[in-house]
């Protein structure tokens, strides 16, 4: 796994050739978490994968994608074809943030304030984590096992699990508790991700495949470390595919997949849980989704629970 400490320069990293299957956002045929040593991460709890979870989402917020996505595995869910078995369905105790002073607008240092006074459709301030939660023994290559308290820092392996599933979520809810945080609600998510400026995606209103962990992100590097003319690159939006070369990346790994507000990979790497006045939804696209010029919208939200999911967490200003 290599560190990305500068976008505009291209480091080369290993890919290894793969027949790709026809499915759509599935992963290579080699045994490619194996090989990053990563904990499969899901409960283990058998979600069907179909278009709406047990507990189907009601929210009708004006963020929510208005196409009724009808989505399965064979049609280009951004899912995992093998099983999980993980048992990520309890959460230990873990201590809060404590009594610490908190300059940027009462927000601590590990997360960026939202200003209901220059975000559009933000009715109430709030802090939101600058990275995707981690867990506590997360390394750059393995997300590690612990369940204990959520972490928002760069260079580590993101939380995720595969299939989501309400005791996932409650997990997530609980780790956000422990670091003395909550889970983010919905329209908080969004209008952290459409930031000050109400762009569609983190970064703006044009799609731009290099400026966030997308399936086709790591094509150009591929291609340069495999000698293959940049004329004769695949350069497609799906180009992952073609060369096998789709993974997720440490936190902050992408430093121009950020708005003005300070976030990192709120659009792409791995999906995001947010809380809704009912349930829950799934946002922010990831690393294996087919058309990502579409699902790593900030309105977009996913129909289907067999995808790789973490979360951030939120917090009210003190």
């Amino acid at each position: 796994m290599f560190t990305r400490h500068d976008f505009q320069n291209l480091y080369p990293i290993l890919c290894f050739l793969a027949t790709i299957p026809s499915v759509a956002c599935s992963p290579n045929t080699y045994d490619y978490w194996a090989s990053l040593n990563m904990d499969a991460g899901a409960d283990g709890d058998s979600d069907s994968d179909s278009d709406s979870d047990s507990d189907s989402d009601t929210d009708t917020d004006s963020d929510s994608d208005s196409d009724s996505d009808s989505e399965t595995e064979d049609e280009g869910g951004c899912t995992d074809t093998g099983s999980s078995t993980g048992t990520d369905t309890g959460v230990d105790a873990g201590s809060g943030d404590g009594g610490d002073s908190f300059p940027d607008g009462g927000c601590p240092p590990d997360m960026v304030f939202v200003s209901s006074a220059s975000v559009p459709g933000v009715s109430q301030s709030y802090c939101i984590d600058i990275y995707e939660a981690s867990r506590d023994d997360a390394t750059s290559t393995s997300q590690g096992i612990a369940t204990g308290i959520a972490h928002s820092v760069p260079g580590k392996q993101p939380w995720w699990n595969n299939p989501i599933s309400t005791p996932i979520v409650n997990s997530y809810q609980a780790a956000c508790a422990a670091a003395g945080k909550r889970l983010c609600q919905s329209q908080e998510w969004f209008e952290a991700c459409s930031g000050e400026s109400d762009f569609v995606y983190v970064f703006g209103d044009a799609f731009d495949q290099n400026l966030c962990n997308s399936v086709g992100a790591l094509c150009d590097e591929w291609c340069i470390s495999h000698s293959i003319p940049m004329s004769s690159c695949d350069l497609g939006y799906n180009c992952g595919y073609t060369y096998g070369c789709h993974e997720i990346l440490p936190t902050g790994d992408f430093l121009q997949c950020t708005n003005t507000l300070g976030t990192f990979d709120i659009c792409g790497n791995v999906w995001e849980i947010a809380l809704t006045s009912t349930s829950w939804e799934i946002r922010g696209g990831a690393f294996n989704c087919a058309s990502p010029d579409w699902r790593l919208q900030c309105n977009y939200i996913a129909g289907w629970t067999s995808l790789y999911a973490g979360f951030r967490c939120c917090k009210d200003p003190e």
